[in-house]
């Protein structure tokens, strides 16, 4: 009912702003000088979706981690055009090539969803060769929606436990053991289901950067942690559905 859709709505809101204030803590903390050693590399090309770059990018940016957007492959070399047209200008480029840019000096890289961008992220050598090569240094590598499909370029994680977008289950579920968690974490490897989880995603990251668990529950579990896109919209829109398919 509309009731419920409004108060799980509120208890979402409300969480985030708890959480969001958790991750802010004062400058004269403890903490904030260790948080701020933590790098993560978020990859962005054509294609990408807006939503899990840059909820991604604030939530860490956030929690003190120094976040760099690095361009990939793009037509315009000033800006990604993201899958909703939204227009993201990079920190970087990837291939950009001074004393000063080192790909491997980050203790994160993040693969963003969105169908094309995660086509071309798949087929680029230097791409997959920096998510082998964090793999193998036991870095963190974390692919969100459709992006999780790179990690299988990649060779990343075979056999282990992952989710993605459900419509590429079936390009996933003969290398992994496929989960439909919100988010999922198997020893370094990080995945989560799309746009409506990006919250929880970028949440575990945090913990899992920093070695402590965000807020009082855990992000992986709590309905609260989150606004599930697909569930708000569905009730805004009642024909919405992320595969572009009317609902009855």
């Amino acid at each position: 009912s509309i009731t419920r859709f409004r108060t799980a709505f509120i208890c979402d809101i409300k969480a985030l702003l708890s959480l969001f204030q958790l991750l802010n803590p004062p400058s004269s903390s403890a903490n904030t000088k260790n948080m701020s050693q933590k790098r993560a590399l978020v990859l962005i090309t054509d294609g990408a979706d807006e939503i899990q770059v840059t909820v991604t990018a604030n939530v860490l940016r956030r929690a003190n981690i120094n976040v760099v957007v690095a361009g990939v492959a793009l037509k315009n070399p000033a800006y990604a055009e993201c899958s909703r047209g939204v227009k993201i200008i990079p920190d970087i480029s990837f291939e950009h090539k001074t004393p000063d840019w080192d790909q491997n000096a980050f203790d994160c890289v993040v693969i963003p969803g969105g169908v094309e961008g995660a086509h071309t992220l798949s087929w680029l050598p230097g791409v997959l060769r920096l998510l082998n090569d964090y793999n193998k240094a036991g870095k963190i590598t974390a692919f969100i929606c459709v992006g999780t499909v790179i990690a299988l370029s990649a060779g990343v994680g075979l056999g282990g436990n992952i989710t993605s977008h459900p419509d590429v289950r079936g390009e996933l579920e003969n290398a992994y053991n496929y989960s439909e968690d919100r988010v999922v974490v198997d020893g370094t490897l990080i995945t989560s289901r799309g746009a409506g989880s990006t919250f929880a995603f970028a949440m575990v990251i945090v913990e899992q950067l920093l070695g402590r668990q965000v807020g009082r529950f855990k992000v992986t579990r709590s309905r609260f942690v989150a606004l599930d896109i697909t569930y708000a919209m569905s009730y805004i829109t009642p024909s919405f559905s992320l595969t572009g398919r009317r609902r009855n």
